[in-house]
């Protein structure tokens, strides 16, 4: 596992590559290129250390990372993180189970525009902070 310390490795969603989480999509090639797939670590709700998948444009890697080394070391609890692709590629379904991912290549409900996460920006719209109120 890519350098993993043990402590993580019992907790992870999945090990997944970049090619394996673009399946079941048509996205075009520009897109795919800028796109990676990053390991970030996790506190769950139930206390343990996790790692979890992210999809996200190269150019957000450092600052996605950063993040949630924050949100980790704060113990900020989060229910999982597991690419989009493993709910068909349907954020109602991943939000339903408490998910946090990043990229989703998909159109804004009602339009024919591109949504961010598109591109590859981050979405957690699920995260509960301690006293039980939504975050974001």
């Amino acid at each position: 596992m890519k350098n993993i310390p043990a402590l993580f490795q019992k907790n992870m969603n999945q090990t997944m590559t970049l090619a394996e989480a673009l399946k079941g999509k048509e996205i075009p090639k520009k897109i795919k290129d800028s796109l990676e797939i990053i390991d970030v670590p996790y506190f769950s709700f139930g206390g343990e250390n996790c790692i979890g998948q992210l999809v996200t444009h190269k150019n957000l890697t450092d600052e996605t990372k950063d993040i949630f080394k924050k949100l980790f070391i704060a113990k900020f609890p989060i229910a999982k993180i597991i690419p989009i692709c493993e709910y068909d590629w349907s954020d109602d379904k991943s939000m339903k189970d408490n998910n946090t991912s990043a990229f989703n290549y998909r159109k804004i409900y009602g339009t024919e525009r591109l949504s961010s996460h598109s591109y590859g920006s981050v979405y957690s719209e699920r995260w509960l902070n301690t006293s039980g109120s939504f975050l974001l």
